[in-house]
């Protein structure tokens, strides 16, 4: 886990110099310009499955308070049939959650939102459906196969999720925090990130070897 990790990290840092550098990102600011490109970074950002960042609406932007994004819903599908289909966060379902975002990030958000219906989702296509999940994920493996890297086989959009929870467990975010904001309780958080805590403890374990190897503990 850890080595398919550190290739991952390194592989999402090329991928992020090829979207900067190719034009298919510009800068957070890019929500305004093409909602496409602002997902990849808020997903990256955010750790937010991508149900969820197609289920954000205008009023969620709008209703979030300073330095958050409420989170309330997922759009599971949508098809000109069926209409949207949604369903509420794995979190909680009846509260949903409220997930840290950064002041360029959120005033991007509320550009977007600005001058729009309160229920309309936030991210449409060029036709003016919905972004859906599917579509998402097409997208980012055209962005993956564009840049030529060489990631796992199967690689998708849940690695910007993975990645970002990583990151706030190496960071040594308290695991409660990390919960809140991603939605997965402790438990799962522990058990399937225990490769980060591992890490964390090699790192406690050495400034303890450095505080101490010059004393003569007296036992």
């Amino acid at each position: 886990w850890t080595l398919l990790l550190a290739i991952a990290a390194f592989s999402l840092s090329l991928i992020g110099t090829f979207l900067v550098r190719s034009g298919v990102l510009t800068s957070v600011h890019a929500f305004a310009a093409d909602p496409s490109r602002g997902l990849f970074i808020l997903g990256a950002a955010t750790g937010m499955r991508r149900q969820e960042l197609a289920g954000l609406t205008v009023d969620d932007v709008l209703s979030s308070p300073r330095g958050f994004l409420r989170v309330r819903q997922q759009l599971l599908s949508w098809s000109r049939k069926t209409g949207a289909v949604v369903g509420p966060t794995k979190a909680d379902p009846k509260k949903g959650r409220m997930v840290p975002v950064a002041d360029a990030l959120a005033k991007s958000l509320r550009d977007r939102a600005k001058g729009r219906a309160r229920g309309e989702f936030l991210f449409l296509h060029e036709d003016g459906q919905p972004l859906e999940p599917h579509r998402m994920q097409r997208l980012f493996a055209s962005v993956l196969a564009a840049s030529k890297l060489r990631v796992p086989e199967g690689t998708g959009w849940h690695i910007l999720r993975h990645s970002r929870i990583t990151l706030w467990m190496e960071a040594g975010i308290p695991v409660g925090s990390i919960s809140a904001a991603s939605g997965h309780s402790q438990a799962v958080l522990l058990a399937r990130y225990s490769h980060a805590t591992d890490r964390a403890f090699d790192r406690l374990r050495n400034a303890t070897y450095e505080l101490t190897r010059t004393e003569d503990p007296d036992f």
